[in-house]
């Protein structure tokens, strides 16, 4: 209703609950959610989200005061954001001049596009028929602000950007990027390193583990499993096209844009938007954990009864 201030205030209401619903819990895990701080750093910038983590910390220290026995404390996020300007790309636009007509649905129109638009977030996701692909992503692909487009045609994923085209493939746990015009994802250098240490095989596969290690420190973390499995079919309603914006831009509801003045969002391939952050006091985490992991790394209660029941 009044953002930010609405908003950090009913991140501060989260606390309170949790407090409260935390001292009543009986069982040995208790887990607690707020959707608050998304919000909150996407309307009310660093230094609110910055205020609501330092409360968020007396507030967890409190329950491990008047805890009757020992507690151990998980925090984690769900991914960062990147706190600067930003302005709208306008991809309807170029797509439109290209031939495109936009609708909520595909049917049968050869030129079709679905282009669901929610939050304000730092990529999009374009549905449309297969012969469509290439074209849409290299329309796409062209638009200020845009960082690169993928698409992907049997098995292959097709990564087009200013800076080039590349394909990625994937052979059980390895990965092999080639890039034929241009580096889109500015990996050359690093594919050049792996080879030299004898990373890659024969056909320039290179171990999942190994790309891994390379580029989780890169401007674009982990850019290789993340754009294949995201535009090559590995989660729920995969999009035809996958569009990540450049930092600085961003798309979704218009609706929104009319009372939400933006200062952070999520959603693109580069590090502040990617890194999130994750911490216990009852273990000590490697530097680097990808959130497909996390669970694994920390240790649940249901883990551990299937680890005891294997081992029986």
């Amino acid at each position: 209703a009044a953002p930010p201030v609405s908003t950090y205030f009913e991140a501060l209401s989260d606390l309170v609950r949790l407090r409260q619903k935390a001292k009543k819990a009986r069982g040995p895990v208790f887990l607690a959610y707020t959707g608050a701080t998304d919000s909150l750093a996407h309307l009310g910038g660093e230094g609110m989200l910055r205020s609501f983590l330092s409360k968020l910390d007396e507030s967890l220290t409190d329950i491990i005061r008047e805890s009757e026995g020992p507690v151990t404390i998980t925090v984690f996020s769900d991914h960062g954001n990147h706190f600067r300007k930003y302005r709208r790309a306008d991809l309807k636009g170029p797509l439109r001049r290209a031939g495109f007509e936009f609708g909520k649905g595909l049917k049968d129109e050869r030129r079709r596009v679905v282009f669901p638009q929610f939050g304000l977030i730092g990529c999009a996701l374009l549905f449309t028929g297969e012969e469509n692909e290439r074209r849409l992503a290299e329309t796409a692909s062209k638009v200020k602000g845009v960082e690169f487009a993928s698409f992907e045609t049997e098995g292959v994923v097709h990564v087009l950007g200013h800076g080039g085209e590349a394909t990625i493939e994937r052979r059980g746990e390895r990965f092999r990027y080639r890039a034929s015009a241009g580096d889109p994802l500015r990996l050359e250098r690093v594919m050049r390193q792996l080879t030299e240490r004898g990373k890659a095989d024969a056909e320039g596969f290179v171990g999942d583990a190994d790309w891994f290690g390379a580029t989780r420190d890169g401007e674009l973390p982990d850019a290789v499993r993340r754009v294949f499995k995201g535009t090559s079919g590995e989660v729920g309603n995969p999009a035809n096209v996958v569009v990540s914006f450049e930092d600085g831009y961003y798309s979704g509801s218009s609706t929104l844009d009319l009372f939400a003045f933006l200062k952070a969002t999520h959603g693109n391939l580069g590090r502040e938007q990617s890194f999130g952050f994750a911490m216990s006091t009852g273990i000590h985490l490697p530097p680097h954990v990808r959130a497909a992991d996390l669970w694994r790394v920390f240790g649940s209660p249901a883990l551990r009864k299937s680890h005891a029941h294997v081992a029986e």
